[in-house]
């Protein structure tokens, strides 16, 4: 019965030490995750990229967007593309020497900047049509919370987009707008026409066969 008991205790002390041993490794796992997932919160991600207006009229955007999980601090970007290539397409883009980093770029915001027009883009420029514009290179620089630089690299080509049937359409909100533009555009002409008829006076007689109006301030 001693020997029985022996070899209880001393079972139950190997399982306590693996126990004790598994539990060591889970918090230590837990740990990891725990600081990764810190670490992910604060950690920017800015990308650059073309996109047509919203209002469909013909624009093409260039953008630079935060998706990551933290604000990206001193943002820049430089160009590597063909300046006749750019001059021939009309491109609104450009490197300059004074443009600063902005400051901060909080986490899901962007930044727009016109382009071009999408049909210079694509060749048709005045009564020539070229070749469409060559893709080109945008470099970005920025930093996180801690300091720490960040550096990406990303291909655009107006290409993208070839063969994209309403890419050009009208957004709803641009659509209502304008619809909003004709109704009061509308309703001054009515009101504009309707002034004039409220210049006459009725003078309808109880014996009359048909009303009778005459211009306000006639004597008749």
């Amino acid at each position: 019965m001693v020997h029985f008991l022996s070899d209880v205790n001393s079972y139950a002390s190997l399982i306590t030490a693996l126990a004790t041993a598994v539990l060591a490794i889970l918090t230590g796992i837990l740990w990891f995750e725990n600081r990764s997932l810190r670490k992910a919160g604060y950690s920017p991600e800015v990308v650059a990229y073309l996109l047509p207006h919203p209002d469909g009229h013909g624009g093409i955007h260039f953008v630079l967007a935060n998706v990551g999980k933290g604000p990206a601090f001193d943002v820049a970007f430089e160009l590597e593309y063909d300046e006749n290539d750019f001059r021939e397409h009309k491109v609104m883009l450009e490197n300059d020497c004074q443009r600063k980093p902005v400051s901060v770029l909080p986490q899901d915001e962007k930044i727009r900047a016109l382009m071009g027009i999408s049909f210079e883009l694509y060749g048709n420029v005045g009564q020539n049509n070229i070749s469409p514009l060559k893709p080109f290179i945008v470099r970005t620089t920025f930093r996180d919370v801690f300091g720490r630089k960040i550096e990406r690299q990303r291909e655009l080509d107006i290409m993208q987009f070839a063969g994209l049937r309403g890419t050009l359409e009208k957004s709803n909100a641009r659509k209502i707008s304008e619809s909003l533009e004709n109704i009061e555009k509308q309703m001054a002409s009515i009101a504009k026409q309707s002034s004039r008829f409220s210049a006459f006076v009725d003078v309808t007689q109880i014996g009359d066969d048909y009303v009778q109006k005459v211009k306000g301030g006639s004597a008749d």
